[in-house]
């Protein structure tokens, strides 16, 4: 089951239907209040959106594309850098036509696709910089904020 999560003041917006009248496949579209009930059954997941859930679902490893212009989102030469990988293991598209051909094409095995090296690279390199899933995720945050501070008012504190 494929799975579309439009960003929440787009919903039935046309770009839903235009990803949905371009994948030759059935593409249920969810909201809010039923999104992780329909996870929990799909084998890929769609975002119009590179927010929250989209990282949520990368950190948990479920199949997942995201589509959304580059218009409506501004990003950091780093974080460009990063999404461009994602891109090219097709995972990011710009625009819901391209998500559309590369749904069809995946579509018939989808897990042959998600666990490829290629996208599982640049998933696992992506989560450690933007969605880090990690039981000792304290230890991180600390290292990182401590890495932000000019060293006269860094933390003492191993907390």
């Amino acid at each position: 089951k494929i799975i579309l999560k439009p960003y929440s003041s787009y919903f039935g917006s046309s770009e839903d239907e235009i990803i949905k009248n371009g994948v030759k496949y059935p593409v249920a579209v969810t909201n809010e209040k039923n999104f992780n009930k329909s996870i929990s059954c799909a084998s890929l997941v769609i975002f119009d959106h590179p927010f929250t859930g989209f990282h949520q679902m990368l950190a948990a490893n479920i199949p997942t594309i995201a589509f959304y212009s580059n218009a409506h989102f501004l990003f950091n030469e780093k974080a460009v850098k990063n999404l461009e990988r994602l891109a090219n293991a097709g995972i990011v598209f710009h625009s819901a036509k391209e998500a559309a051909a590369h749904i069809n094409m995946i579509a018939s095995d989808i897990e042959l696709w998600w666990y490829s090296t290629m996208v599982q690279e640049a998933v696992k390199d992506y989560c450690n910089l933007y969605a880090l899933n990690t039981p000792d995720w304290k230890k991180h945050w600390v290292a990182y904020i401590r890495s932000c501070l000019p060293n006269e008012l860094s933390l003492h504190s191993d907390s």
